[in-house]
């Protein structure tokens, strides 16, 4: 539950942001119910597969066999490769956004320590993808999904909006992804504890 709040969080604080200082609106999105119910599958399959292939076993062994963060670059690395697609359709954001999602597996994989779980992770990932598509109507990515909200841009620059990536390719969007490495990177909640909560 605390990844999902937190995956949200992700997405709509760079969102008001936006909104408060004029730099996007929304209209009625395209997305019907089933397609927002096909959205929220395809998110969740999405988060399961990442999470299991990144913060699974391969993660695991690199955190017994080099430590903490030898194993988060290594596979922040990756996680950024396995997006090189849509990276290299990114335009001119395309280093923005390669950083916002290294530190986005950073984050991932920070859950995972703290929590010894892979819940946290994946509602993270979860929360954020569906948040950020299939709510406010962003890519995510740089896949356009239909959103219940669609984003009306000003003449604001990608690297304030995100563009077609998404905010993934955001100032905001980084702002908000390095707040939340901050926040698990201060937290200290060992599995009991958390399991306690």
């Amino acid at each position: 539950l605390f990844g999902v709040v937190l995956g949200a969080a992700i997405m709509l604080l760079p969102a008001l942001l936006l909104l408060t200082f004029g730099d996007v609106r929304w209209q009625n999105g395209d997305a019907t119910i089933n397609a927002f119910l096909s959205s929220v599958v395809l998110f969740a399959a999405v988060a399961i597969a990442e999470e299991l292939l990144f913060r699974g076993f391969i993660f695991q062994r690199l955190l017994d066999g080099l430590g903490e963060w030898p194993a988060q670059l290594i596979l922040s690395g990756y996680f950024v490769l396995t997006h090189s697609a849509g990276l290299k359709a990114a335009g001119n954001s395309k280093y923005l956004a390669g950083l916002n999602i290294f530190v986005a597996s950073l984050t991932f994989g920070l859950a995972f320590i703290r929590t010894r779980s892979l819940a946290m992770p994946l509602g993270i990932h979860f929360a954020a993808n569906l948040t950020q598509g299939g709510i406010l109507g962003f890519g995510v990515s740089g896949n356009n999904e239909p959103g219940l909200l669609r984003p009306v841009f000003a003449d604001a620059p990608e690297w304030l909006t995100g563009g077609a990536f998404g905010l993934e390719a955001s100032v905001p969007g980084f702002i908000a992804i390095a707040a939340a490495v901050v926040l698990l990177y201060r937290w200290r909640a060992t599995t009991s504890e958390f399991a306690s909560r």
